[in-house]
């Protein structure tokens, strides 16, 4: 079991016990008089539960992305700063974590409420029915003998429809219940015997009903929690660790000149043919089944649940292979040799049958194909050039701030500091970075090659201006004169 598979264990069970404590309490409040909704809204805020799931995922995510990225890089990097990396827009959502997660607890409120509710609407007209049933005959005028089978019918779906909430023993004997009193019903005769005897089968089954109605209610708030409500939950833990995997795996491997291609590796619970069977065996470049370029390789997960995962493939591994761009092509090939099954799970029916006749590519059809292979950016990037560009105090200006040189401009680097970075032609950037350890402004010695859009000096020399949204987001960066005071602090490189 691999360190995502364990994370996720430990999630299930803590959930499991929390889920446990909350049905309890709705049980008791739903006792107490209170509607479904109003039961379910007070658990929630009792057991914080968008809390409790903001900080469980949390934790899975941090601990799933140290051990992709190992332990020399894991170690230097703390887990706030992993998780504030980490809680930032990455999929094709453009939500925050927090965002994704308010939505998920949402969901499981909304689940549990709809299922009791959508029950107990069921029992309300199952025991209606079975009490007109009763009333009728214990008048002996309501309800006339042609009527019956429509009664009984409407209590037969009763109980098929609450089969996933009530045992397999009871809705036999729930159905045994309803036909004797149709059989019955068809025998009775204007005598005081038969219509006591009626009566007393109607009685039992008015019981039956009102005790299943009581159990239904009790089974539909269990599955709500325990099946429903826990699948919304573990299926963003889920997705959203898989995701903090691939980023810390490209994170580590993206800058790796030995690393050249990344292997698809099935996840060992993969449950059903999909698209990650083609990732995994198809032969797609020309480098071995489920190997892809570094640039071209399909993002992870590939969907909801997916815990197939990629492994590094280094320069020695390839010597005798020679990359192809065919993609199209490769695929048809081994496509074509597939069994139908596997061809329509990917494709779908419809899909299948026009890439058969030549009608569609394969790309166009597959399900939850990557979006042409698109190259992804880590949200660990920065974290580690920071890391690896060995920053270091070169020199203080002339208001006493001490230049931190670094290999390559970074948005967030330590707060309060002056970082540079010189470029290839010998211009150098400097940036300064506020409280939170954002880059606020830059300054340039350059005109960055393009004096067209840098007017300024004598040489190009400028200053930029960052511009955030609320969520700490780069929306603009203007571009302007340096003023007096700058010009005098960054005398040395101007």
């Amino acid at each position: 079991m691999d360190e995502l598979q364990r994370q996720l264990k430990a999630f299930s069970k803590a959930y499991g016990l929390r889920g446990q404590m909350m049905e309890g309490r709705i049980k008791q409040l739903l006792a107490q008089g209170k509607s479904p909704k109003e039961a379910i809204e007070q658990v929630f805020k009792e057991f914080g539960v968008e809390d409790w799931l903001q900080a469980s995922v949390s934790n899975v995510l941090v601990a799933t992305a140290k051990d992709a990225l190992g332990a020399g890089l894991a170690e230097q990097l703390s887990e706030a700063v992993l998780l504030e990396a980490l809680s930032n827009p990455w999929d094709g959502s453009g939500m925050e974590l927090s965002a994704k997660l308010h939505g998920a607890s949402e969901a499981m409120k909304r689940t549990i409420t709809e299922t009791l509710q959508s029950q107990i609407r069921l029992n309300r007209t199952a025991k209606d029915t079975a009490q007109v049933l009763y009333d009728g005959y214990q008048h002996g005028n309501v309800i006339r003998q042609q009527e019956l089978p429509k009664y009984m019918d409407d209590l037969l779906r009763w109980t098929r429809r609450s089969r996933e909430n009530l045992t397999e023993e009871e809705r036999r004997d729930l159905q045994r219940a309803i036909r004797k009193v149709r059989d019955q019903a068809e025998e009775l005769v204007n005598d005081k015997s038969t219509y006591n005897h009626f009566r007393t089968a109607l009685r039992n089954l008015v019981d039956k009903i009102d005790k299943g109605s009581e159990k239904s209610v009790q089974k539909a708030i269990s599955v709500a929690i325990e099946e429903k409500s826990r699948y919304v939950a573990e299926r963003i833990a889920r997705t959203e660790a898989a995701r903090a995997r691939y980023d810390a795996f490209i994170a580590r491997y993206g800058e790796d000149d030995s690393v050249v291609a990344y292997q698809w590796k099935l996840g060992s619970r993969h449950p059903a043919e999909d698209i990650c069977d083609m990732y995994a065996h198809a032969d797609l470049y020309g480098l071995g089944a489920g190997v892809f370029p570094k640039d071209k390789a399909p993002v992870n997960p590939a969907h909801p649940h997916c815990l197939c995962h990629y492994a590094p493939v280094y320069a020695s591994e390839l010597k005798s292979k020679k990359q192809s761009d065919n993609v199209e092509g490769r695929g048809n090939a081994w496509l074509k040799r597939q069994p139908l099954h596997i061809r329509q799970a990917i494709l779908g029916v419809k899909g299948e049958q026009e890439w058969k006749a030549g009608r569609a590519s394969w790309m166009k059809k597959a399900r939850n194909i990557s979006p042409v292979f698109e190259k992804r950016g880590s949200r660990f990037k920065q974290l580690i050039l920071q890391l690896h560009s060995n920053p270091k105090i070169i020199k203080t200006n002339v208001a006493g701030h001490d230049i931190i040189k670094i290999k390559e401009a970074i948005l967030k680097f330590t707060p309060d500091t002056i970082t540079e970075v010189e470029n290839k032609k010998g211009g150098i950037n400097r940036n300064y970075h506020d409280h939170s350890g954002y880059t606020f402004k830059q300054i340039s010695n350059n005109d960055h090659g393009n004096a067209k859009h840098h007017p300024y000096g004598k040489h190009g020399e400028h200053a930029h201006d960052y511009i955030y949204d609320e969520n700490k987001k780069l929306i603009h960066r203007t571009t302007r004169e340096l003023t007096d005071k700058e010009r005098e602090e960054n005398k040395d490189i101007l």
